[in-house]
């Protein structure tokens, strides 16, 4: 894994060629090694995550704080703390914590101006995908660290990338 800085707000995805990051509600590849470190990662910390993100993982991620974005945070389980608004859960960050923001499309794209750090894996190829992360603003955002994944048989050529937001 990446030494990540003082950084408190994250962002984490894996994309394609095209910036696709899912296709059909579901992610178009898997990567064993691009799980672990997503695990290793964000273990511990909060997750930021819409419904629809929620929903296709399932249950709460483990070992994890998780808060989900929804219209309706009743409906989630109770070891999950929902919010109606982007400026509620804003709110309720410290900055003091670690905070990875996990999916999908829409929460990447609104919460991408207080993001400190970008950890992406870019996945060779183009999985046809339907939901896209936002394009990296090489603007506001320097590549940090660049490293190649493992090469397996059967499994996407994939490099993983840590961007930092410029002063």
């Amino acid at each position: 894994s990446f030494p990540t800085r003082r950084s408190s707000d994250l962002m984490i995805w894996a994309e394609d060629d095209r910036h696709g990051i899912g296709r059909q509600q579901s992610i178009p590849w898997h990567i064993p090694d691009d799980m672990a470190f997503f695990r290793q990662t964000t273990l511990d910390h909060s997750v930021i995550m819409g419904r629809k993100t929620f929903e296709s993982i399932g249950r709460p991620l483990p070992c994890r704080t998780n808060l989900v974005l929804t219209h309706h945070p009743e409906h989630l389980p109770s070891e999950v703390r929902g919010f109606s608004s982007y400026e509620e859960l804003l709110a309720s960050l410290t900055k003091t914590e670690k905070h990875f923001v996990i999916g999908g499309s829409a929460v990447y794209h609104k919460l991408m101006p207080v993001a400190d750090e970008l950890l992406i894996t870019k996945v060779i190829g183009d999985f046809q995908c339907d939901v896209f992360a936002p394009v990296v603003d090489k603007q506001k955002f320097t590549l940090q660290e660049e490293r190649p994944g493992k090469s397996v048989p059967g499994v996407p050529d994939h490099v993983f990338q840590q961007w930092i937001r410029r002063n």
